[in-house]
């Protein structure tokens, strides 16, 4: 049966028999006898593939799906049920060869005290599943998750020669409540060694060298990275850090001024619940363990970012440079947290893309 999941807010929800989260990607079944032909009609246009299921009329006898993964970057099409037939109707990426377009694959590992941890798998299209170069791609959140959807970082990665892991780390939603609460006082500590022994994994299977490892990441991402090159040393090469918080009581100082949350109110207990009792905030603050860096880092931030401020970045290149320490720090200019600009979205994934290649080269 074809993966039907549902990206945005579909009208009405009363059609929805339940929710289910499988192979890290959420999807429903129905009750609604018109809209229980849906998957059959799905599978008949795009076989056995994830499908997003985007938007419905109110009958609801027009659907319009997003097909994604396997070698496709991102399809449209439009199901009607009075005809029972189906057309495509635009692409995301008219321009990307679907023989460009690496597979995103699901799969476990264990970490070092046994807890089993969700991830994907990015390879390269045109070598042989041996002794790859790695990136290391933390999601943001923290209390978020990936899933098997085409994105543009670690297909950019994977079409320059690099296998791409993307964990869904203890602390990431998705799994169930418990699986989330795992993360709970962990945030540098074992939601960072999480991806270290997935590092491990993967090198124990033979899939990627262990001398041409790197990380990075947005958002936590980028704070990962900086973490995993000083809390962590010893596992990459270099880090790209995009976005990332590098001194964790500054950047609370900040988020209590910026939104009047303190004490009890939900921001501040989301965030202790990750960070853990505020004596212990140096302890895992990149900007405090900048001795223990000995790797290239590059640190790219929007000037405009009201969510992690520009200065997180500035903070850590000072302490680097004074340090004696290789680092790189690209502005961009008028950009949020989000890259949404398209011009700085190119410049981060040049810029990024042309670090790796300078310090962790693919075989």
């Amino acid at each position: 049966m074809a993966m039907l999941t549902a990206r945005y807010s579909i009208q009405p929800p009363s059609r929805w028999q339940r929710f289910s989260n499988t192979a890290g990607i959420a999807n429903y079944t129905f009750y609604d006898p018109v809209m229980a032909q849906l998957p059959k009609l799905v599978k008949k246009a795009v076989g056995d593939i994830r499908a997003d299921l985007m938007s419905t009329s109110e009958d609801p006898l027009h659907v319009l799906i997003f097909v994604e993964g396997e070698g496709n970057s991102g399809t449209y099409y439009a199901i009607d049920f009075r005809k029972g037939g189906y057309k495509e109707i635009g692409q995301a990426y008219p321009d990307l060869p679907p023989e460009w377009v690496s597979e995103k694959k699901h799969y476990n590992y264990k970490a070092a005290d046994g807890l089993v941890i969700p991830s994907w798998l990015t390879l390269p299209v045109d070598r042989d599943a041996k002794k790859l170069a790695l990136v290391a791609l933390p999601h943001g959140g923290p209390e978020s998750n990936e899933d098997g959807s085409f994105d543009f970082l670690s297909q950019a990665l994977a079409s320059r020669g690099y296998a791409v892991m993307q964990p869904d780390y203890r602390g990431s939603s998705g799994y169930g409540r418990d699986y989330t609460a795992r993360g709970y006082g962990e945030y540098g500590r074992k939601m960072q060694t999480d991806l270290s022994d997935g590092v491990r994994d993967l090198v124990a299977k033979g899939i990627v060298d262990p001398t041409k490892v790197s990380i990075f990441g947005g958002s936590y991402g980028g704070y990962a990275a900086l973490a995993g090159v000083s809390l962590d040393p010893g596992i990459y090469n270099c880090a790209v850090s995009l976005a990332g918080i590098s001194d964790i009581k500054a950047f609370m100082a900040y988020y209590r001024e910026r939104t009047g949350f303190d004490g009890d109110g939900y921001g501040m207990r989301y965030w202790n619940r990750y960070l853990g009792d505020e004596g212990g905030w140096n302890d895992i603050s990149p900007i405090k363990h900048v001795d223990a860096i000995n790797v290239p880092v590059l640190l790219i931030h929007g000037k405009d970012d009201t969510v992690v401020p520009y200065d997180q970045s500035t903070r850590i290149y000072d302490a680097m440079k004074k340090a004696g320490k290789t680092v790189e720090l690209i502005q961009l200019k008028q950009e949020d947290h989000w890259m949404s600009r398209e011009p700085t979205r190119i410049q981060t994934v040049d810029s990024m893309v042309g670090f790796m290649l300078q310090h962790n080269p693919p075989a």
